[in-house]
């Protein structure tokens, strides 16, 4: 699944450049790094890939481990690039504040409560998202209806 994104990175944010296992120094690796421009600035998402069986929630709708551990891996690089700012600038031109993204899991059988909670999650944060391979599928179809619809 990631070889596949790596090369269709458009399915995940249009017009992005891809950088695969992006190092963070010695101790962190990126599944990989989505370079865009916006507004002549630069700007990077820094991708988490967990497999698409990964289980989301509990009975209980509380977060499972895997869930919470792949947020934590983000939070390990974000602290990593605060202390780390002259490395990555020479690695990746233009990097200042990056985002987050965690795709994970799927969401096709979960009830309404159970996306609602992960809408929920994604809206309290400020520079992560989570996504399951089903937005991506679905993003993906609304990205072929927007193409289809130019003439």
């Amino acid at each position: 699944i990631q070889n596949f994104l790596e090369k269709n990175p458009f399915l995940i944010k249009p017009c992005s450049k891809i950088i695969p296992k992006q190092k963070l120094g010695e101790n962190w690796v990126t599944d990989f790094v989505l370079m865009n421009l916006y507004d002549h600035t630069v700007h990077y998402t820094l991708v988490e890939i967990e497999r698409p069986d990964m289980p989301i929630l509990k009975d209980n709708k509380d977060f499972r481990a895997e869930f919470t551990h792949a947020v934590s891996q983000t939070l390990h690089w974000d602290t990593w690039l605060q202390d780390n700012q002259d490395y990555i600038q020479r690695r990746l031109k233009g990097f200042e504040t990056p985002s987050y993204l965690i795709i994970g899991g799927r969401s096709k059988n979960m009830s309404l409560e159970e996306k609602r909670l992960i809408t929920a999650w994604n809206r309290r944060q400020q520079n992560t998202e989570f996504l399951t391979y089903d937005d991506i599928i679905e993003r993906a179809k609304e990205f072929a209806q927007t193409l289809s619809s130019i003439q």
